[in-house]
């Protein structure tokens, strides 16, 4: 089960990515920062 939900994030990585690529009027709210105040 791990490995299957893992794929799926990635394929919805890959897919998110290529739409921020192709949508050119889209701007992230959340923009990724260095410093990540939280741990996983």
């Amino acid at each position: 089960v791990r490995k299957q939900s893992y794929n799926e994030l990635e394929i919805f990585q890959e897919r998110w990515e290529k739409a921020v690529k192709d949508d050119t009027c889209w701007n992230d709210p959340y923009p990724q920062t260095t410093n990540r105040s939280r741990a996983f």
